[in-house]
């Protein structure tokens, strides 16, 4: 029973936090649109409607993490929670996060094409790069040390 509590809970902050993406890119594709000199250049280069397709791909993946973080919660909701299952949804995350920070080198070139680049600009995407290769390690780790898990679980079984 507690398994499933903990599965319950951390199914509601999956939902809270893809909501909060959600509600993040509304709000700003709302702000690229409406841009209209509100903000400083260096800010205002952010929000350039030809960026919009980074901002979608970027708020793709990270519902694709959500989803794979929700398969996570379901195997702990079963008892599961060292399972190949949940090692691979850790890997699947982790080549999410490569794919973001590939977004965000990519946005970069984009921007230095478009000669928008600003130091404000350069170093959020800088600093995306950076979570997205973190977030990676992160997961890997976490996908290893289930696998670890698993592996340990299965020869307890195995012993009488």
């Amino acid at each position: 029973m507690k398994q499933k509590k903990i599965s319950n809970a951390l199914k509601i902050l999956d939902i809270v936090i893809g909501f909060g993406f959600v509600g993040f890119f509304i709000a700003l594709t709302i702000v690229k649109f409406n841009y209209k000199g509100m903000l400083s250049d260096d800010l205002g280069s952010m929000f350039d409607k030809t960026l919009i397709p980074f901002s979608v791909a970027a708020l793709l993946a990270g519902l694709f993490i959500l989803f794979q973080f929700w398969k996570v919660a379901d195997e702990i909701g079963n008892d599961n929670s060292f399972s190949i299952e949940n090692r691979n949804s850790f890997r699947n995350m982790g080549a999410t996060g490569i794919f973001l920070a590939v977004i965000y080198v990519a946005r970069i070139i984009v921007t230095i094409a478009m000669n928008t680049l600003s130091v404000f600009n350069a170093a959020y995407n800088v600093i995306m790069i950076f979570a997205g290769i973190i977030f990676f390690v992160m997961c890997i780790c976490l996908s290893k040390l289930i696998e670890n898990a698993y592996e340990v679980k299965r020869e307890n079984e195995l012993t009488i």
